[in-house]
C-alpha cells in the first residue's frame, strides 16, 4: 500500500511538472512574441513619425516663403500648389506596411492615419494633373484643361495638403506617446478620459471629418 501510495505521489509530481513547465514554456513563448511585435510596432511608428516631421516641415517652410514673398491670400492655394508640383515630400515605400500595421493600436489614432492617408493620395492625384498642366502651359502657353478646372484643382491640392498636415501632426502625438513613449496604456487611458486640450482639437477634428 505504500509502495503504491508512493508510486501514485511520483506520477502527480511528473504531471504537476509537466503542466508547470508547458505554463512556464509558453509563457516564454507570448512573452518573446510580444517583444518582437513591440519592436516591430516601433519600427513602424518610427518610419511614418520620419513621414510626418518631413511633410509637416515642408508645410511650414512653404508657409513662411509665402509669407516673406508677400503671396497675397487669395492667391496662396495657386502659389501652394505650384510649389507643391516643383517639389513634396514622398512617402517611403514601406509607409503604406507601416500605417496598415499600427492601425488596431487605437482608435483615434486609425482615425488620423487612414484620414491622413486618404487626404495626401487625393493631393497626389491633384498635383499629377497639375503637372501635366504647368508643361503643357510652358510648352503651348496654355494648359489643355478649362481654367476653371485647373483652379479647382489647385484648391482641392491646397486644401488637402493643409489637412493632411493637421492629421499628420496628431498621429504623430499619438504615435509618441501610445508606441515609442513609456506606459502606453496609462497613456490610452488618459487620452480616453483625460484628454488635454491639444487632444481634444485632434478628437474633434478626426470626427468633423468622419461626420
Amino acid at each position: 500500500m505504500w509502495n503504491a501510495f508512493i508510486d501514485d505521489l511520483r506520477q502527480w509530481q511528473n504531471l504537476v511538472g509537466a503542466v508547470v513547465g508547458g505554463i512556464f514554456a509558453l509563457g516564454v513563448a507570448v512573452l518573446v512574441a510580444y517583444l518582437a511585435r513591440n519592436r516591430e510596432d516601433r519600427a513602424a511608428a518610427m518610419i511614418l513619425t520620419a513621414a510626418f516631421v518631413s511633410i509637416r516641415a515642408r508645410h511650414n517652410s512653404l508657409e513662411r516663403l509665402a509669407k516673406e514673398q508677400l503671396v497675397p491670400a487669395n492667391d496662396y492655394y495657386k502659389w501652394l500648389s505650384e510649389k507643391l508640383v516643383q517639389s513634396r515630400p514622398k512617402l517611403s515605400p514601406v509607409f503604406e506596411g507601416s500605417l496598415a500595421r499600427l492601425m488596431l493600436v487605437n482608435t483615434w489614432l486609425a482615425v488620423h492615419l487612414e484620414l491622413f492617408r486618404t487626404l495626401y493620395h487625393e493631393m497626389d492625384e491633384k498635383l499629377e494633373r497639375l503637372a501635366e498642366d504647368y508643361r503643357n502651359l510652358h510648352k503651348n502657353g496654355a494648359p489643355l484643361r478649362p481654367l476653371a478646372n485647373v483652379e479647382a484643382d489647385q484648391k482641392l491640392a491646397s486644401d488637402s495638403f493643409a489637412a493632411a498636415v493637421r492629421h499628420a501632426s496628431c498621429a504623430e502625438h499619438l504615435l509618441a506617446l501610445l508606441v515609442l513613449g513609456r506606459m502606453p496604456t496609462w497613456h490610452a487611458l488618459r487620452l480616453r478620459f483625460l484628454p488635454d486640450s491639444a487632444e481634444k482639437q485632434c478628437r474633434e477634428l478626426g470626427q468633423n471629418n468622419n461626420a
